[in-house]
């Protein structure tokens, strides 16, 4: 018959994780590890509007599955370009 042909879909930038997300899912085991624009201490409440997206973590603490973006996230007041995550930008 004929030949299929698999489109793989390319992650973007936004849902490749930075090296600290990694290394941040290993101190959340069985969570999740969320991607954040902005600058905000561990002490400040995160507007669900900066929370681009998120991960699962698996069990071993390993980022698992597709990148599960925040339909709430605003990237007009929030622009990527402002995103800290473990100090890295895109």
């Amino acid at each position: 018959m004929g030949s299929e042909v698999i489109f793989k879909k390319e992650k973007t930038a936004l849902e490749k994780p930075f090296r600290g997300e990694i290394e941040e899912a290993k101190r959340w085991p069985n969570a999740h590890v969320y991607r954040i624009a902005g600058q905000f201490s561990s002490n400040d409440a995160v507007p669900p509007e900066a929370i681009v997206g998120a991960w699962k973590v698996d069990v071993h603490g390993s980022i698992t599955g597709e990148f599960i973006k925040n339909p709430n996230y605003d990237p007009k007041k929030w622009p990527s370009h402002s995103l800290n995550k473990a100090g890295e930008k895109l």
